[in-house]
């Protein structure tokens, strides 16, 4: 719900642009169709997202392991398949 240092809200706070984020993500994806799976390094900038590096393999596994545990869980798995759904 809260960062456990600063206290700042989480819980229900989106990242600047964060649909337009996606928006571009998705486009830019469809541009390669033959890559199943990339991971794009989005930011937000005062003239709208900009996408600075695309990476085929973006080493989810390996922060789940490092972990010991799933990173999709809480209110991110439950929200991800709107936000998936709304290409």
């Amino acid at each position: 719900d809260a960062h456990p240092e600063s206290g700042a809200k989480i819980n229900g706070e989106s990242p600047p642009q964060f649909q337009e984020c996606i928006e571009v993500a998705f486009r830019a994806h469809s541009c390669i169709p033959q890559m199943r799976s990339l991971a794009w390094d989005i930011a937000p900038t005062e003239n709208g997202p900009m996408i600075f590096e695309g990476n085929r393999y973006w080493n989810w596994e390996k922060l789940q392991r490092a972990n010991r545990r799933g990173i999709i869980k809480g209110a991110l798995a439950e929200e991800l398949p709107a936000i998936l759904g709304s290409r």
